[in-house]
């Protein structure tokens, strides 16, 4: 009976000793269970703010497109003849 009543005491002790592990464990947990839903808020900020630069690129990108073609059409509607020839200045009178 006393072997009995000892294996009892020593299951109650190990329980009593799971649990408080248990217990020291919880708040981790949640810590842990906060900072994984804080950096996937973060993840999915980067991932918005990333998707919003590319649509800006793509934007910036086409409206440079079109303006090389606008330039290239105005460069091929002025005909040579209206752009006067760039000549040197030159001074008249002696050099001094």
């Amino acid at each position: 009976m006393k072997m009995l009543e000892k294996d009892v005491c020593e299951k109650q002790d190990a329980l009593v000793s799971l649990q408080q592990q248990l217990d020291d464990l919880r708040p981790l947990k949640h810590e842990l269970a906060f900072k994984l839903q804080s950096s996937d808020l973060g993840v999915k900020q980067k991932s918005e703010l990333n998707s919003s630069l590319e649509q800006k690129t793509n934007q910036m990108t086409a409206i440079i497109k079109q303006l090389e073609q606008k330039l290239h059409q105005a460069e091929r509607s002025v005909s040579p003849n209206a752009i006067p020839p760039h000549y040197p200045v030159t001074t008249i009178g002696p050099s001094v």
